[in-house]
C-alpha cells in the first residue's frame, strides 16, 4: 500500500487497480514489472528492491530479495512482461517462509479481466 501514500501520479498504461491494491491493471503490452515499479517510485534490480517509504533492501547475509513469478523464482525480475493473470511475489527477508507468502496470493485479477473461466 507504499503507493497511496506517496502521492505519485499513475501512468494511464498501468497503474494499481483502484478497488484492488494487490492487482496491476495493465492497459498496454510491453510492460515490464520494472516499468510498474518505476510508475509507483519503486525499483527493482536481482538483488535490491527500493520503495519510496523504506530504505533500500539489498540482500546481505541471510537476508535476501527474492521475486517468485508464477511459482518460479525470476532472475532479472524488472525485465518480466507483465501478463495477464500473472502471481507475483517480491519478499525480503530469510526466505524460510516464501510458499506460504506465496499461497497467499489471489486470484482477483481475473474478476477485473473479466475472464475468471479462462483460468
Amino acid at each position: 500500500e507504499f503507493w497511496k501514500m506517496t502521492n505519485l501520479s499513475k501512468y494511464t498504461h498501468m497503474h494499481p487497480s483502484s478497488t484492488n491494491i494487490d492487482v496491476i491493471h495493465v492497459h498496454a503490452t510491453g510492460v515490464t514489472l520494472g516499468m510498474f515499479l518505476r510508475s509507483i517510485g519503486a525499483e527493482i534490480t536481482p538483488k535490491c528492491l527500493q520503495i519510496p517509504t523504506q530504505e533500500r533492501l539489498c540482500a546481505a547475509g541471510d537476508r535476501k530479495l527474492t521475486v517468485l513469478i508464477n511459482d518460479r523464482v525470476a532472475v532479472n525480475p524488472g525485465s518480466h512482461l507483465i501478463r495477464d493473470h500473472d502471481k507475483i511475489l517480491i519478499s525480503f527477508g530469510d526466505g524460510q517462509n516464501i510458499e506460504a507468502e506465496y499461497g497467499l496470493i489471489g486470484d482477483r485479477a481475473c474478476v477485473k479481466s473479466d475472464n475468471c473461466e479462462a483460468k
